[in-house]
């Protein structure tokens, strides 16, 4: 079936368009690309190691997602001018989705860093937050996805949605401790899981002591 080329799209979000004789738009390309990489691994992450922490941050991200295209859909901010290039045009740029995914991630990453005692992996990946946050948001200017300006108010947003979701998700996870071992939550998370099955120790039985009787000649 014949297509007429000028109806034809490409997948928004995967797709990265980039002047191929700029060899530093390539890299920024790929860097453009972490919070759609990310998705799918968390959500790998989430339903393998089904934890309750790991699954009220991956909501929160879509939560965070359905509030950026809620306001791009209410405010109708075009992109830059050079979106026909990159065939953009057709969605709206304000805020940039990429910047508020990831420093939605670096806020939430900072309320961990100060309330929670984590190791010293842990606390080194949640600071790899911001850097990589700013080099998305950053990339997304320089390829001419976004203004500046709409950079900047996704990341505010994602930013100021990090915080206020940690403060909500930290109470209930701090409130649900008890009823987590329950049979419904348990079954589900494996933290609770684990306390629901005793020690080798204790499922081990005591042997009884046995003496051999001889009979007398």
């Amino acid at each position: 079936m014949a297509t007429d080329v000028a109806t034809l799209r490409t997948m928004g979000q995967m797709c990265v368009r980039y002047a191929s004789d700029d060899a530093w738009a390539k890299v920024l390309a790929y860097v453009t690309l972490v919070p759609v990489a990310w998705v799918p691994f968390h959500a790998g992450w989430v339903a393998a190691r089904r934890e309750l922490q790991s699954s009220l941050v991956f909501v929160g991200v879509c939560f965070n997602e359905v509030v950026s295209t809620t306001l791009k859909l209410l405010v109708r901010q075009p992109r830059p001018s050079g979106c026909h290039a990159l065939d953009v045009c057709h969605s709206f740029g304000f805020p940039s989705s990429h910047a508020s995914l990831m420093f939605f991630l670096t806020g939430y990453a900072w309320m961990r860093l100060r309330t929670s005692s984590l190791s010293r992996v842990e606390a080194w990946i949640l600071r790899l937050c911001a850097p990589a946050g700013t080099w998305v948001a950053y990339s997304r200017v320089y390829l001419g996805y976004h203004t500046t300006d709409q950079v900047v108010a996704g990341a505010t947003l994602g930013a100021l949605h990090g915080v206020l979701w940690h403060v909500l998700v930290h109470d209930v996870d701090t409130d649900t401790q008890d009823w987590r071992t329950r049979d419904g939550a348990a079954s589900w998370t494996c933290e609770a899981s684990t306390k629901r099955i005793p020690s080798a120790e204790s499922r081990r039985a005591p042997r009884a002591s046995t003496r051999h009787v001889h009979a007398q000649p």
